[in-house]
Order: C-alpha cells, then sequence, then structure tokens
C-alpha cells in the first residue's frame, strides 16, 4: 500500500538544500580565515550528506 510521502519528502528536501548550503557557505569562510582542519571537517560532513542523498534516492527508485 503506497502512502503519501510528500508531507516528509518535501521538508526534507529543504532542510537538506539548507544545510549543504550553510556548509558550503561556512567552508569558504574557513578556507579564507586559513582553518584548514575546520575546512576538512566541512567536507566530510559534505560527503555525508552526498552519501545520504544517494541512499534516499536508491530507496526512492526501489519504492517506485
Amino acid at each position: 500500500k503506497k502512502q503519501p510521502s510528500m508531507y516528509t519528502f518535501v521538508p526534507a528536501v529543504f532542510m537538506t538544500l539548507t544545510t549543504v548550503s550553510a556548509l558550503v557557505y561556512e567552508a569558504a569562510l574557513f578556507f579564507r580565515q586559513k582553518h584548514y582542519f575546520l575546512v576538512a571537517i566541512v567536507l566530510v560532513l559534505l560527503w555525508l550528506s552526498l552519501d545520504m542523498v544517494v541512499e534516499a534516492v536508491k530507496a526512492l527508485r526501489k519504492r517506485a
């Protein structure tokens, strides 16, 4: 039985885009301030969020 998923999909996309854009903004600031360790942490977080998006797309394709 298919349940309506737009109630959770739209806010999830909004939150993901907001978080990723904030991470990119902070990475640019940290890079300009030469805080390379913080840039590395941001890059790890971006990689993890990309992995989360890939897994979500796989789950949605499997469901369709």
